[in-house]
């Protein structure tokens, strides 16, 4: 991890939560579900599930806002919109949000195959690279006081209509087997399970296979 990034941590976590990832970094062990969908039903216009709500790119004003706001959340939260902020510093920029009267209520990134050379360099343990044809969906996130009202699987329909919209055939997406939620939405709009990996880490070391190359 970059420096800076720890210091991002360092800042915006408490001990408990930093001895937490610190161990994860020794050992941890989980189950992901590599999911796929064929953009061929990505059709029609996508309605938003709120009124006045705007769609449009997640930018830097919009990262220093989410730092901001940071500290009114709790510990497991930050630690989820920590993820998603080192996840766009590293470079992965296609990144996109919802806002309500100035207020953002999501974020989700559109990964590209041409930011290959990012999953390469930063997550090449975590993430295959991209085929030609295909994007990845990743790191929806809905904040806590705008949950429940739709805008996970808006943000997601729209995305996989931009994606097919610009040529693209397939879209991917890595879920925790643990997350029902996820599974459950993704499901819901077209997703489906083809492939699945245990990840180890132990003493920094990790790692996962999966069955398909």
């Amino acid at each position: 991890m970059k420096s800076h990034h720890l210091l991002l941590l360092i800042r915006n976590l408490n001990l408990k939560s930093l001895l937490d990832l610190s161990f994860r970094q020794i050992f941890y062990s989980r189950r992901i579900y590599l999911l796929g969908a064929n953009l061929n039903s990505a059709n029609g216009d996508v309605v938003p599930p709120i009124g006045a709500l705007q769609f449009h790119r997640l930018s830097e004003d919009s990262i220093l806002e989410i730092l901001k706001e940071l500290r009114k959340y709790d510990q497991p939260e930050r630690i989820e919109l920590l993820n998603r902020i080192i996840f766009f510093k590293n470079g992965l920029r296609n990144a996109f949000a919802c806002s309500l009267n100035g207020n953002l209520t999501s974020i989700q990134w559109l990964v590209l195959p041409d930011e290959n050379d990012v999953l390469q360099r930063h997550y090449r343990k975590k993430y295959r690279l991209l085929e030609e044809t295909q994007v990845m969906l990743e790191h929806v996130y809905v904040f806590p006081q705008f949950r429940g009202l739709g805008l996970a699987q808006y943000m997601s329909l729209k995305l996989l209509k931009s994606a097919k919209d610009l040529g693209y055939k397939h879209a991917i997406s890595y879920i925790k087997a643990k997350n029902f939620v996820s599974l459950n939405l993704f499901h819901a709009i077209g997703f489906r399970i083809f492939d699945s990996t245990n990840v180890c880490r132990v003493l920094g070391h990790e790692w996962r296979a999966f069955r398909t190359k």
